[in-house]
C-alpha cells in the first residue's frame, strides 16, 4: 500500500510540472501557507510594508501599497516573495478592462517528516495543494484553497479526517478556504468558508489565531480611511450528544490604523451553542452587542450558554526599526466590588512583545522577546459546548488556556533567501487547559488557582529555518528542544522538515 501511494504522489508531480507557467500574479490576499507567516512577521518588525499592515490577517498586500525594495537590504529577497504574487504593473487600460475575468491557480506538493519525542506522525507525510482565485471587474471574486494528505496530523491548521480513498494514494482531503466575495474602496462582504484572524501576528493571537479550523461564515468589513469595523457570523460545528448541540460564532472588531506606525483595535467574540440551536438573530446583527444581548435576554435560548471575550489592541512601531505590540483580553472581569469580595476570580489574558531591528545590512538581525497568559478560565463556559474550541482545537494561541509563555530570540535574516529564528523560553500549563479537555466546563470561579491541578513546565530552545533555495521551491525546517521539563507529558521536543513546491499559473479572458 506504501508503495502505490508512493506511485500516486510521482504521478501527482508530473501533472503539477504540466501546469508550469508563470510567477508573476495578482494577489490581494495571499495564502496563509507558503511561508507567509513568518515572512510577513520578520518584514513588519524590521519597520516594512506598514502601509498594509493590520490586526486583520491575512493582510490585504495590494500592487497600490508596494514600496522600492532599495532600503531593504538583507529583506529584499523576502519582500520580493510577496511581490511574486502581484503584477510587476497594472494591465494598461482598454475597453474590456471593465469586463476581465482573471484567475489565478497556484497547484504545489510538499512532503513533512517529523522526529522527537512529542512526533505526532511516524512516517513520511505527502500533501498537494490547489490555491484558485478568480476576479471580475476588480470587484468581485472568488477564492478556493484544497489540502490533501496521506497524514492529516502533518498540516498545520488541518482538520479533515481520514478516509481510505482508493486511486489518489490520500486520506484525506479538505476545503481550506471556499468563498465568494464582494469588494470596492470602503466596503468588503464575504460568504463562505475560510478563518478569521484578529491581532497583531500573522498567527499567534490570543483569541482568534492563525492555528483554529476554518469555519463557513459571513463577513462584513467597512472601511473609511484610517477606521474599519469587521463583523462575521459563523458556524462551528454541531455534536451528536443526547441531543445536536448546534455551535456558532460571531465577532466585531473596530480598528483605528494611520496606515504608518499606529493601529489600535477593540473586538468582542461571542461562542454560543445549544441543543438543537437555530441561527440567533440577536448575535447576528452587526451593530448587537454581547453584553447588552445577555442583560436583556434577546437571545433565542433562555439559559446561560453564550460565552462573549473581549479584546483590546496595540500595534506600535516606536521608532523606524522597534516595534512595540501588545494585547488585553477579557473573559470575565470582575467590576463590582462584592464580587471580588466573595472571590470571584477574573478570567485575563495579555501578550506582550518586542521587536528590536538594530541591522539591515549585510544580514538583518532582529532581537525578539515576548511574554503571554491566558488565566485558567479563560475561554470556558459553565457550558462546555460554549467554550472557544472548534473541531476540538482551542482557536487562541497556541499556549492554551490555564498556561503562560516567556522567551527571548533573534532572527537573522541572510541575503542568500535564509532566515533563521532562534529562541529560549520557558513554557507552563495546567490540568484546566482546554487543549486536553476542549468541551470540559469550568469547575468554579471561586479561589482558583493558575496555573490549575498539576502544573507543567518546558524550558525550550526553539530553531527554525526557512529557505528559498531556487525558485517556487522552499524548506523549512522547525525544532523544539527540551532544557528542563517536569510533570506528567510535559515532554515537547520534535524536529519537522517541510518541503514545498509551487508553481503559479496566470490566465485572463
Amino acid at each position: 500500500m506504501l508503495k502505490n501511494k508512493y506511485i500516486y504522489f510521482t504521478k501527482a508531480i508530473l501533472f503539477v510540472l504540466c501546469f508550469h507557467c508563470i510567477s508573476d500574479v495578482y494577489s490581494e490576499i495571499l495564502p496563509q501557507d507558503f511561508g507567509y507567516s513568518s515572512q510577513v512577521d520578520a518584514l513588519v518588525d524590521a519597520g516594512f510594508i506598514w502601509g498594509s499592515n493590520s490586526l486583520i490577517h491575512p493582510i490585504d498586500y495590494s500592487l497600490k501599497r508596494r514600496e522600492a525594495a532599495s532600503s531593504y537590504g538583507a529583506f529584499t529577497w523576502l519582500k520580493y516573495i510577496l511581490d511574486e504574487y502581484i503584477t510587476l504593473a497594472e494591465d494598461a487600460p482598454s475597453s474590456k478592462q471593465n469586463d476581465r475575468l482573471s484567475m489565478l491557480f497556484i497547484p504545489g506538493l510538499g512532503a513533512n517528516l517529523q522526529r522527537g519525542k512529542a512526533s505526532i506522525y511516524d512516517d513520511p507525510a505527502f500533501y498537494t495543494i490547489i490555491w484558485w482565485q478568480a476576479k471580475y471587474r476588480d470587484n468581485w471574486y472568488s477564492r478556493i484553497y484544497f489540502r490533501g494528505t496521506n497524514e492529516e496530523k502533518s498540516l498545520p491548521h488541518y482538520t479533515g479526517t481520514s478516509e481510505d480513498i482508493e486511486g489518489i494514494g490520500l486520506d484525506s482531503g479538505e476545503f481550506d478556504q471556499a468563498l465568494i466575495g464582494y469588494k470596492n474602496d470602503w466596503v468588503n462582504i464575504e460568504y463562505g468558508r475560510t478563518r478569521e484572524i484578529w491581532g497583531s501576528m500573522s498567527e499567534d493571537n490570543m483569541i482568534l489565531s492563525g492555528h483554529a479550523p476554518a469555519l463557513d461564515r459571513f463577513m462584513l468589513q467597512l472601511h473609511k480611511k484610517r477606521l474599519t469595523f469587521r463583523y462575521f457570523f459563523g458556524f462551528l460545528e454541531t455534536h451528536f450528544d443526547e441531543m445536536d448541540i448546534q455551535r456558532y460564532i460571531a465577532g466585531r472588531l473596530v480598528e483605528y490604523n494611520n496606515h504608518k506606525n499606529l493601529i489600535i483595535g477593540i473586538s468582542e467574540t461571542s461562542v454560543f451553542a445549544g441543543p438543537n440551536r437555530s441561527i440567533d438573530m440577536a448575535f447576528l446583527n452587526p451593530l448587537g452587542f454581547h453584553i447588552e444581548i445577555d442583560l436583556n435576554d434577546r437571545s433565542n435560548n433562555i439559559e446561560n450558554r453564550d460565552n462573549g471575550i473581549w479584546g483590546i489592541y496595540f500595534d506600535w512601531l516606536a521608532r523606524s526599526n522597534l516595534r512595540l505590540t501588545g494585547m488585553i483580553a477579557a473573559d470575565e472581569y470582575q467590576i463590582g466590588q462584592e464580587e471580588r469580595n466573595e472571590g470571584i476570580a477574573d478570567w485575563l489574558g495579555y501578550f506582550v512583545r518586542i521587536a528590536w531591528t538594530p541591522k539591515c545590512e549585510p544580514v538583518g538581525i532582529t532581537l525578539l522577546a515576548e511574554a503571554e497568559r491566558l488565566d485558567t478560565n479563560f475561554g470556558r463556559h459553565n457550558y462546555g459546548y460554549a467554550n472557544l474550541v472548534s473541531r476540538g482545537v482551542f482557536l487562541g494561541h497556541p499556549i492554551g488556556n490555564d498556561a503562560d509563555r516567556i522567551s527571548m530570540g533573534i532572527r537573522t535574516v541572510f541575503p542568500f533567501r535564509v532566515m533563521v529564528k532562534i529562541e529560549l523560553g520557558k513554557y507552563r500549563w495546567g490540568d484546566g487547559s482546554l487543549i486536553y479537555n476542549p468541551y470540559e466546563p469550568y469547575e468554579t470561579v471561586y479561589g482558583v488557582p493558575f496555573p490549575s491541578g498539576q502544573v507543567r513546565t518546558n524550558n525550550f530552545l526553539g530553531i527554525s529555518i526557512d529557505a528559498q533555495p531556487i525558485r517556487n521551491f522552499s524548506v523549512n525546517i522547525s525544532g523544539h528542544v527540551d532544557l528542563h521539563n517536569s510533570g506528567e507529558d510535559s515532554a515537547l521536543e520534535s524536529w519537522t522538515i517541510n518541503l514545498y513546491y509551487t508553481l503559479p499559473y496566470k490566465w485572463e479572458y
